[in-house]
């Protein structure tokens, strides 16, 4: 073997041997993976959080909602649902929900003998009058928190949806 060889034979066992360094490419390779799914998991958590949101909203709305008494008309109750949604929108979104939707439909009547299914308000029922209720429904579009904010893309629509049944007699 020629000296020349044994030279670059003694400084590759020497180079393979020494363990300088060896920590931060070990952190880099953790870095790779972990971070990534840091930032899923923030991004999941921020989604999460700002649904919560939409639904106290709508919560707010369905106290409204029941507020009234039974006397009331359900276009008063309609009315006065509408703008709870709106102030509760208004009162608790963050600055990324500028494009939060609240909606109220409604009113819808069923029979008490079926909820699940819709009856026509000015109907009479085999067990009584019909029961009104409102669907109360608040959706946005939801930016990523690290994605949406480098391409301003939408990667999903946040909705979230409320039956509100008022159990008193329909109040034309």
């Amino acid at each position: 073997m020629s000296a020349r060889a044994d030279r670059t034979t003694r400084r590759a066992g020497r180079f393979l041997a020494d363990q300088q360094g060896v920590s931060a490419i070990e952190f880099s390779l953790f870095a790779a993976i972990f971070l990534p799914i840091l930032l899923i998991a923030t991004d999941i958590g921020f989604a999460m959080h700002q649904r919560m949101i939409m639904d106290g909203v709508l919560r707010i709305g369905a106290q409204e909602g029941l507020r009234f008494g039974p006397e009331d008309a359900l276009d008063h109750r309609a009315t006065g649902i509408a703008a709870a949604l709106q102030a509760a929108a208004d009162a608790n979104a963050t600055n990324r929900m500028e494009n939060l939707a609240v909606t109220v439909a409604g009113p819808f009547c069923y029979c008490p003998q079926s909820p699940d299914s819709e009856a026509q308000c000015t109907e009479s029922c085999a067990e009584g009058a019909p029961r009104p209720f409102f669907r109360l429904g608040a959706e946005m579009p939801y930016r990523s928190l690290f994605l949406g904010e480098l391409s301003g893309v939408e990667l999903t629509q946040l909705r979230t949806r409320l039956r509100v049944d008022i159990y008193s007699q329909v109040a034309p």
